[in-house]
């Protein structure tokens, strides 16, 4: 997603403190509790409900609505840089470039676990100071990972297309701040390691996901032997 960090640092001057906005925008605890307690391995069972349930048909209008939360919760943190933001970005296709751009690690649109599991690997890669760009085989071995873990989540099969779409953009949403405001601090190493700290404190009350639980390998996240 670099090339569209910098597309967006072009068009927002991040004034206030990174750190503040790296502490997480969406509360997303309730329905992504599960993934940082029971997330294992590949070689996981076979999932008790099928995976076609993560995906979601998503609408124009939610997607609007859930980028209004997104630059109004940004205005609550740091005055004027959600609407900065928005008249920057005004006539692009937010989403629709998102979606382009995780297409090149092999994130599939209007996937909830896919989301997810891009989320998980960003958090953990900001909170361990790493800046280079995860391979398709990292995030597909996640992207598994994820899927299995959701596969024994019943609740999962009650969720509507608004919910999943709402949960999923707003993990995105979240990943491109955090990646936006990592940028940002990059030449500093003391507000890069702080930045750093925050998202991974904001990832584990925000979507249940415990960096300092895994290891990142060639194939993906790998739950930490205790």
């Amino acid at each position: 997603m670099k090339n569209w960090i910098a597309f967006a640092l072009t068009v927002v001057a991040v004034t206030s403190s990174p750190s503040a906005m790296a502490q997480g925008v969406f509360d997303l605890g309730a329905l992504t509790s599960s993934i940082g307690k029971t997330t294992t391995t590949t070689g996981a069972k076979t999932p008790s409900i099928s995976i076609d349930v993560l995906n979601y048909k998503p609408t124009a209008q939610l997607s609007a609505e859930n980028l209004k939360k997104f630059y109004a919760s940004l205005d609550s943190i740091s005055p004027g840089m959600g609407g900065q933001l928005e008249s920057g970005l005004a006539g692009q296709d937010v989403f629709g470039m998102l979606d382009s751009e995780l297409a090149k690690y092999g994130v599939r649109p209007n996937n909830l676990g896919d989301a997810m599991a891009i989320y998980m690997i960003g958090s953990w890669l900001s909170a361990n100071g790493k800046t280079e760009d995860p391979t398709t085989t990292q995030v597909a071995g996640v992207r598994k990972m994820v899927e299995e873990t959701l596969g024994k989540v019943p609740e999962m099969t009650k969720l509507s297309d608004a919910d999943k779409q709402s949960s999923a953009q707003a993990l995105l949403l979240q990943l491109f701040l955090n990646e936006m405001m990592i940028d940002s601090v990059k030449a500093d190493p003391v507000a890069f390691k702080k930045v750093g700290a925050d998202i991974k404190a904001a990832a584990k009350t925000m979507a249940g996901f415990d960096a300092d639980l895994f290891d990142m390998t060639p194939s993906g996240l790998s739950r930490k032997a205790k």
